[in-house]
């Protein structure tokens, strides 16, 4: 598990957001070139290139950590670890307790190129528009993919390279692509974990592109949650009432009081 700002996700004491493959053999094709490759985990491949393998120039670093009762939160910067094919990769996930988790994740290029943003899963995913349901034993989740918008979806569960034939395993991967290569891009996406069978406990209200960054309003089992993204620290940005200079802050109200502020600087 070596490529650095990946993530998993687990709920309800099952697995929902993966790290992919089985080593059928140390060395073997599948094991080199898909598990010790970052596609085969969520996070971001460069043109379709990773992070380097089992290298110990592939360096990433927690640039930011916060957590209390109502807000959890972490930075981690991984743009070295691409040898040569990124100058920046900042993941921020900000986890409002209990049910919604924002993934913000900002990467730049020395030249245009094709972002390709991976999330894996042990059961086929649902896609609707740019919103993608999992659903595993007793817990489900909603991924929304809300920036940038015209994002193309796609999912196999083919492995590239697969595992020897006695190895029975399948596995789901799903890519997301911006329209247009760039040498910049930012993604905006929110995950809501719930029990299976029922409806998810948080609602996203309201999404906006504002000058110099981004504005989400959402719902959570803790009360009304107030998000404000920007690229970097330092501008201030104004929406729904919050006001701030922080690269990301939140603030959750609950029956017309403040309950909880974050802000990541």
């Amino acid at each position: 598990y070596d490529a650095n700002n990946s993530f998993l996700l687990y709920a309800f004491g099952e697995r929902l957001l993966i790290r992919t493959g089985r080593r059928d053999s140390y060395g073997s094709e599948h094991h080199k070139e898909w598990m010790w490759h970052t596609k085969s985990v969520n996070n971001i491949t460069v043109n379709g290139k990773g992070q380097g393998k089992r290298s110990a120039a592939s360096i990433g670093q927690i640039s930011g950590f916060h957590t209390s009762d109502w807000i959890d939160y972490v930075e981690g910067e991984a743009g070295q670890a691409y040898e040569g094919e990124l100058d920046r990769f900042t993941r921020r996930i900000l986890f409002l307790k209990p049910d919604v988790i924002v993934v913000y994740d900002v990467v730049s290029a020395p030249e245009p190129s094709s972002f390709e943003w991976r999330l894996h899963a042990p059961t086929e995913m649902e896609i609707d528009g740019n919103t993608v349901r999992v659903e595993n034993g007793r817990a489900a989740c909603d991924v929304d993919f809300l920036w940038p918008q015209g994002l193309t979806l796609s999912q196999t569960d083919k492995f590239e390279p697969p595992p020897r034939p006695r190895i029975k395993l399948v596995e789901y991967h799903l890519t997301a692509v911006p329209e247009k290569k760039a040498r910049s891009q930012a993604f905006v996406t929110v995950i809501r974990p719930y029990r299976a069978g029922e409806n998810a406990t948080s609602t996203i209200n309201a999404f906006e592109q504002i000058e110099g960054g981004y504005g989400l309003s959402l719902q959570t089992s803790a009360g009304k949650a107030t998000v404000l993204l920007q690229k970097d620290p330092g501008s201030e940005l104004s929406w729904e009432g919050v006001i701030s200079t922080a690269a990301v802050s939140a603030v959750i109200d609950k029956d017309g009081a403040e309950l909880a502020r974050f802000d990541s600087e």
